[in-house]
């Protein structure tokens, strides 16, 4: 923080005892984090890798809108799923093969394996259905198969 902020000292001095209050937290890789990202891409792109390590890093979704999604687009893979199929259920084997499993047979061995996530939430059952109800925003959800695998959900 010292070599790479513009703060003074003081205000370095208090973001390192906060982040010894609670580490957990990461206050101080926060914090140098969205300068770094800042300095290098400048200030509109913070939101979006905010955003961005949210989802891959396993955090809660709530609070996030399809705006904020939306920003992931170009980032991740994007697919489109008309809302009729939703309504009905979309069984998750049949989801994961269409968004990243290779076939049904490699999306059940994610899923008994303990590697398929919806809106990072993780799936067991090979039955499971997808709903409406699994929106993490208005109109998308995540698909993540292991700690590297997303796809982005859009129902149109």
């Amino acid at each position: 923080m010292r070599t790479f902020s513009l703060r003074s000292l003081d205000e370095i001095n208090e973001l390192c005892h906060e982040h010894d209050r609670d580490r957990s937290r990461r206050t101080a890789q926060r914090e140098l984090a969205q300068t770094m990202t800042s300095w290098i891409h400048g200030d509109a792109i913070v939101s979006r890798v905010e955003v961005a390590s949210r989802v891959m890093f396993g955090d809660s979704l709530d609070g996030l809108t399809d705006a904020d999604l939306g920003l992931l687009a170009g980032t991740v893979p994007t697919v489109d799923v008309p809302r009729s199929e939703l309504v009905t259920g979309v069984g998750i084997v049949d989801l994961l093969t269409r968004t990243i499993a290779d076939s049904k047979g490699d999306a059940r061995r994610l899923i008994t394996q303990g590697g398929a996530y919806i809106n990072n939430q993780r799936v067991t059952e090979v039955g499971h259905q997808v709903t409406l109800a699994h929106l993490a925003t208005e109109t998308m959800l995540i698909v993540r198969g292991g700690k590297k695998d997303y796809c982005l959900v859009r129902v149109t």
